[in-house]
């Protein structure tokens, strides 16, 4: 269907193009995580990815003909969904870069050892990833699970 690739929806409207884009990160998501938790190679290849981030932006903002005007007083809940998505990204990298893959480990007869290189890396992203959160405005009412969240992360990253 390529909906890894941008290039594909230059002819469908903005909602056509944001629907492709959710459905590609949603299923992306969901591959991460069963690989991950299967042990089975990524199916597709990060570098064959062009496609963005869905918009950050509520729903009702998005029509056929482009992005109504926005409310500058509060933050999309598809902004907090794609957060969630560059935590991945970072994740798909930690997979590839430094989890051991079986030629590593056949020829090194059992043992691995992680490039100290790609780990400070990893470490700069999340610290970078955990600085660009966005930050919830004063009157925009948090849930107490998200506050909790919140709290949890702050305090491991301390």
């Amino acid at each position: 269907m390529g909906l890894h690739r941008s290039t594909t929806s230059n002819l469908l409207d903005l909602i056509q193009q944001e629907t492709r884009r959710r459905a590609f990160w949603v299923l992306r998501t969901m591959e991460t995580y069963l690989t991950t938790l299967l042990g089975i190679p990524l199916i597709v290849n990060d570098n064959d990815v062009d496609q963005p981030l869905p918009l950050a932006i509520e729903d009702n903002f998005i029509t056929a003909k482009g992005i109504r005007s926005i409310r500058g007083d509060s933050i999309s809940p598809m902004a907090f969904s794609n957060v969630h998505t560059k935590l991945l990204i970072i994740m798909r990298r930690v997979i590839q870069g430094i989890y051991p893959h079986r030629k590593d480990l056949d020829s090194n007869q059992g043992s691995y050892t992680a490039n100290y290189a790609h780990v400070t890396k990893v470490e700069a992203d999340l610290d970078d990833w955990f600085r660009n959160i966005p930050q919830p405005l004063e009157h925009q009412p948090l849930s107490k699970y998200y506050g909790m969240y919140v709290q949890n992360v702050n305090c491991r990253w301390k």
